[in-house]
């Protein structure tokens, strides 16, 4: 079983995400693989303390399959992590923007 101090890995900044956060104040998050959405929820009430959590949203990016060359002309197959990301929209009286200030 997965605590809820475990299922947010860290908030996702890119332009994307912050013109969400800034226009529909939906905030994105890197989950861990095995949260649901209810632990998602869960877990923004919980730690950032939010009192009304609106939608969540869960995407999931598989992993993919890299070749690299290496320096004596042979090839050394790899893959990517598999990443998964949770949009949450929380209700517009409330505000997380300190937690997506980059730095």
């Amino acid at each position: 079983m997965i605590t809820l101090s475990d299922v947010l890995i860290k908030p996702i900044i890119s332009e994307k995400s912050m013109d969400l956060a800034m226009n529909e104040n939906a905030y994105t998050f890197q989950i861990s693989p095995k949260a649901t959405k209810t632990d998602v929820r869960d877990a923004v009430k919980k730690e950032l303390k939010i009192k009304k959590v609106l939608s969540v949203r869960i995407l999931k990016n598989p992993s993919k399959k890299r070749a690299r060359r290496t320096s004596k002309g042979g090839v050394t197959y790899g893959q990517t992590s598999r990443r998964i990301k949770a949009i949450v929209r929380i209700a517009s009286d409330e505000d997380l923007m300190s937690h997506f200030q980059p730095g």
